[in-house]
Order: structure tokens, then sequence, then C-alpha cells
């Protein structure tokens, strides 16, 4: 069985705890379209520090196909391709710029493949991150296979927003002899998780 486990490592886990309580600066992305998405790189600037949402190309053995898969990661290194003078803020001031940080909500999707009954793939991936600001949300969610892109929305219920995992187990996807299995699991960080 192939497993592969692209959830946040603990390093990253603890970027995002460490943002609990704290105020958002500023969402940085390049200006391209769409106008509400970043293209394989997104700055969240804190009080703090910059932070960096990447969404790579690794490649990978992705059910069979060995091919690039996007993956999302976080930092406080900036890539040395990144040249943050071309970035502008995410929807023109109206982001949640000064404000605190209640909750981090971690989407993380786990995806299976059963070929004749038998499990042939576990995959865990990160898929987005939902920050609550009591009243509202913005979320940063990736896009589906390859493709670099980060989508980020602003307003409430975020989650509802986000991919079904139902489209990943469309049967029009998959030869009769593969089941696929994918569930979604939301790591809830706010004041009282552990750091």
């Amino acid at each position: 069985m192939v497993s592969i486990d692209n959830r946040f490592n603990d390093a990253e886990m603890d970027i995002l705890r460490q943002m609990i309580g704290r105020k958002i600066v500023s969402f940085r992305h390049t200006d391209i379209p769409p106008r509400h998405a970043a293209y394989g790189a997104l700055g969240i600037e804190t009080e703090q520090g910059m932070i960096y949402l990447y969404c790579e190309a690794d490649n990978m053995n992705y059910f069979g196909y060995v091919d690039d898969e996007a993956v999302l990661t976080l930092t406080h290194e900036r890539r040395s391709w990144l040249d943050m003078d071309q970035y502008s803020d995410v929807f023109a001031g109206a982001s949640p710029v000064n404000d605190t940080v209640k909750e981090i909500h971690v989407v993380q999707d786990h995806q299976r493949l059963y070929e004749n009954g038998e499990q042939t793939f576990d995959i865990w991936l990160a898929w987005g991150i939902i920050f609550d600001f009591g009243d509202y949300q913005f979320s940063l969610e990736k896009s589906q296979g390859f493709s670099g892109l980060i989508y980020i929305k602003q307003g409430n219920d975020l989650i509802n927003t986000f991919a079904s995992t139902e489209e990943f187990e469309n049967p029009e996807f998959w030869e009769d002899h593969y089941i696929p299995k994918c569930d979604r699991e939301i790591v809830i960080l706010n004041e009282s998780s552990p750091l």
C-alpha cells in the first residue's frame, strides 16, 4: 500500500498556534487573475513578521500516477523565487487587517483507494486554513490536483464553500474495480489548544 502524509507537520502547526490571539496585518499575494486567488504563494503578515503559505508541486505517486500534485506548506522562510515587491493586499483593504485571530480551523482530507476490495492508497492532504475572527472568517483553500492556486474567501461558515469530498468519490472518475473514499478532518486551534 502507498501511504503519503502531506498534512501540516508539527512545526507548521506551531506557526498556526502562535497566531491565536494575534493581529493579522495583511494577507498579500500577486495581483493576477482570478482576483480572489493566489498562485504558488501567499504572504500572511502578522505583528511578529511574515508567514508564507506555499502551494507547490511535489512529484509523488498519486493513485497510481507519478505526477506533480499541489502540496500546501507553511513557513517563516521566503523562497528565493518569491518577490514580495510584486504582492498587494488581498481584497484591496477589505481583508482582515488589524483583526485578532480567535480560532484557526485546519482542513485536512484523508483520501483512500481500494482496488478489488484491498486498500492500495492512503493519502492525507492539508486542504486549507480558515481564520476565524469572531464575527467573520477568512479562508485559504488549495485547488484540486496539480494546480498551485490558493482560493481566497471571506464570509461565514466558509467550510461549506470548500470543494466537497464527494468530488473525489465520484464514481465517474474511477474504473469499476476501484472504490474511492474521502473523509474530511478539521483541527480547531484556539487559546485552549496546547502548544
